[in-house]
């Protein structure tokens, strides 16, 4: 069987956990602390860690299964621009899902 490299986005920033949003959520947080040394900068990122919000998280990963769908309707190929589904309205609205439902 032969494979298309097209077809498979392994690296693709789309389909990462943690380029999709949890390292600008960290990121943020940490940048809130003026580590002077390594210690301090682990300390930082540990807090970051710990401190990001579990609506943060649930909103990433429904972004991760966004892009998962968009992906598997074009048959692997990662050539598409990345869902929006507005998450904070919907948090808003008390509708934000805690996944997306991905027809057979």
């Amino acid at each position: 069987m032969e494979y298309c490299c097209e077809a498979q986005p392994p690296n693709s920033p789309d389909m990462n956990i943690l380029d999709l949003g949890m390292f600008s959520s960290m990121q943020s947080l940490q940048h809130q602390e003026h580590p002077n040394n390594i210690d301090e900068l682990v300390s930082a990122v540990d807090k970051a860690f710990i401190g990001t919000k579990k609506k943060t998280i649930n909103k990433t990963f429904l972004s991760l299964q966004q892009c998962m769908k968009v992906s598997l309707t074009l048959f692997g190929d990662n050539n598409y621009t990345p869902p929006h589904m507005g998450n904070d309205h919907l948090m808003t609205e008390g509708t934000l899902p805690d996944s997306i439902r991905c027809e057979p």
